[in-house]
């Protein structure tokens, strides 16, 4: 199938998947440059048509199972034909500084991970990894975990529960009292506030007369206050009560995951996070400005207590290198606008971290307070004799909805990246 065929049945994926395809279609778009290959006749569904084995680790073994796998159902011909436009002056520019063109690749896949973890195409029996490529423009350097920050968090839990339990939990169960009472002004309403999937994202709240069945016979309570009465059935709960008097219905929960209940079996459920949380933390993140106030203890409670246990951990053990996404090897950087050289630890091996600051940047290049639920540090990185220093934004959120899931760590942002050894080419 020819590319101007495929334009024909795309469908414009949303959110993660968006994300996922222009992933995909940027690496394999460039891969496939590199090799020299007619994109206009490319196929995603039948890779080893177009880019020859010989240019592929192994022959191609695995390179074209995951083309298949992860760039065919998201192929976008746009994005493809755009990256493999930029492979020749790339590549020029990777010849001159290593004195010699690389033949051989190899991709990082649909699991985006390698041995030294920077490269997503690898140059193979390269002393250099290969290039880490980004879409867009700027510089984002790694998606990580709290730990490397040196924020330990136990299996499953979330990490602003961790570090600061009471606070985070008063937090989650305030707007969650909040969204249920929204939901129940308005019954038998699906509502959302999420930007993109609002049919997939969702509470309702159930009236209790939708849910009741025909009533047995009204009979006498049974001696024993703890039996059911007669005409209730074994096991059923009676309707709970409101702080008005009156029944209570239930509340659906959608997210990845559906959940039904009634408020306190809801509220019994706030710790862990749960994928049918995410409702929750959609509302709150829609109406940040008017409900900050709900966060401020908890975000008052960690920010310094990060920043003191950031600046512990980086500082030692080499564990800034992680962070900058710098290894034994160097590697070449591209984005939709430049080319870096990236030196090996070994070239830059005297790196310090020199300041951490709590917040964002404004646009006047000074650090302000965070706005959002996403905790943000600005750190200061360079040489010891440095007065000038690369600056990196390192910051806490929830990649995948909040409260849908535990929080990752993501540093992007890279500026005066010169001043770590970087070399724009």
């Amino acid at each position: 199938m020819r590319i101007n065929e495929l334009l024909s049945l795309m469908e414009a994926p949303t959110g993660r998947a968006k994300n996922k395809a222009t992933r995909y279609n940027t690496e394999i778009g460039l891969l496939a440059g590199l090799c020299g290959v007619d994109v206009n006749t490319f196929d995603p569904k039948n890779p080893q048509n177009s880019i020859p084995p010989e240019r592929l680790k192994d022959g191609g073994k695995k390179v074209y199972k995951d083309i298949v796998s992860f760039l065919a159902p998201n192929f976008d011909p746009k994005i493809f034909q755009e990256w493999a436009a930029k492979a020749p002056d790339y590549m020029a520019k990777v010849s001159a500084k290593l004195g010699h063109e690389p033949q051989v690749f190899d991709w990082a896949g649909g699991t985006n991970f390698n041995v030294e973890g920077a490269a997503d195409i690898e140059f193979v029996g390269e002393e250099v990894q290969g290039i880490s490529v980004k879409a867009e423009t700027g510089i984002t350097l790694r998606n990580l975990t709290p730990k490397s920050l040196g924020l330990e968090v136990e299996r499953g839990n979330d990490v602003f529960y961790q570090y600061a339990g009471n606070e985070y939990k008063a937090m989650k169960e305030a707007i969650m009292t909040k969204v249920l009472d929204i939901a129940k002004a308005k019954p038998g309403e699906q509502m959302s506030w999420h930007r993109e999937s609002q049919d997939k994202y969702w509470i309702k709240y159930n009236a209790p007369e939708a849910q009741q069945k025909p009533a047995a016979p009204p009979a006498p309570l049974s001696p024993n206050p703890n039996m059911p009465q007669i005409g209730q059935p074994m096991g059923q709960e009676p309707a709970q009560v409101n702080e008005q008097g009156g029944a209570e219905g239930t509340w659906t929960c959608m997210g990845k995951t559906s959940f039904t209940g009634t408020r306190q079996q809801i509220m019994a459920a706030i710790i862990p996070n749960k994928k049918w949380h995410r409702v929750f933390g959609d509302w709150f993140q829609a109406n940040y400005a008017q409900e900050k106030g709900l966060a401020k203890p908890l975000y008052d409670a960690v920010s310094n207590m990060f920043k003191e246990i950031m600046v512990g951990h980086l500082a030692k053990d080499r564990n800034l290198d992680s962070v900058l996404a710098m290894g034994k090897r160097p590697y070449f950087y591209v984005n939709d606008a430049n080319i870096y050289y990236v030196p090996s630890t070994s070239e830059v091996s005297d790196l310090q971290l020199k300041k951490v600051y709590y917040g964002s940047i404004s646009s006047g290049g000074d650090v302000k307070e965070a706005e959002g639920t996403s905790q943000k540090f600005q750190a200061e990185i360079g040489r010891p004799d440095s007065e000038e220093n690369a600056r990196i934004l390192i910051y806490i959120r929830y990649a995948n909805g909040m409260f849908a899931c535990n929080p990752t760590v993501r540093v992007q942002d890279l500026t005066n990246q010169q001043f770590l050894g970087w070399e724009e080419l």
